[in-house]
């Protein structure tokens, strides 16, 4: 009878050990075609700002520069980084009205948890704010971004077309520097920052 139930036993734990081999494969969207862009490291300064005409229709689409705002009521200048949009080119936003920064692989569509789609926009990048009796310091979300992405969309024809700007903020030398871009050439179709 000891046998019987040894014979049970191993049986059930042989038919309950069998692993289901069926695997659902995780199906992803392919990637849009893009239209790449190399800027060539190209800066944006205090006295020199960049304009992009990134789909190549003799009008700007964004623009990069840095501005000096004197406040004499706080004792303190504001040495903003900052990009900006012409109408029917929308920056992307958070609720302080600074430009996130992406990682390669981020995703960029219509709809960003947290962040808002503006159009004719002027965002901050970041400040370094120089009080009158003390230190220089900086502040915002690009003051240490190395290559890092900032999304946008062109509206076209009445179609969106969603791209982004690899960039870097060098607080050194106090220049942006552009090294490249990407837009979709499939209207409406989300897609990854990053070459």
């Amino acid at each position: 009878m000891k046998q019987l139930y040894s014979i049970v036993i191993a049986a059930l734990l042989i038919t309950g050990c069998k692993k289901n081999n069926h695997i659902t494969p995780i199906i992803t969207p392919p990637h849009p075609a893009m239209q790449y862009i190399n800027l060539h490291d190209v800066e944006a300064e205090r006295t020199h700002a960049q304009h992009l005409d990134l789909d190549g229709d003799g009008n700007r689409d964004i623009s990069f520069g840095v501005m000096v705002i004197g406040d004499p009521v706080l004792q303190k200048d504001i040495l903003r980084f900052f990009v900006s949009s012409p109408d029917e080119r929308f920056l992307l936003q958070d609720a302080a009205d600074q430009a996130p920064v992406f990682t390669k692989g981020t995703a960029i569509g219509p709809v960003m948890p947290g962040l808002y789609w503006y159009p004719v926009s002027f965002t901050t990048l970041a400040e370094k704010i120089i009080p009158v009796n003390a230190p220089p310091y900086w502040q915002g979300g690009w003051k240490n971004a190395s290559q890092q992405y900032m999304p946008f969309y062109m509206y076209k024809a009445g179609q969106k077309f969603y791209g982004w700007v690899q960039l870097s903020l060098n607080t050194v030398t106090e220049k942006i520097i552009l090294h490249g871009a990407a837009f979709s050439k499939e209207a409406g179709k989300e897609i990854k920052a990053g070459f």
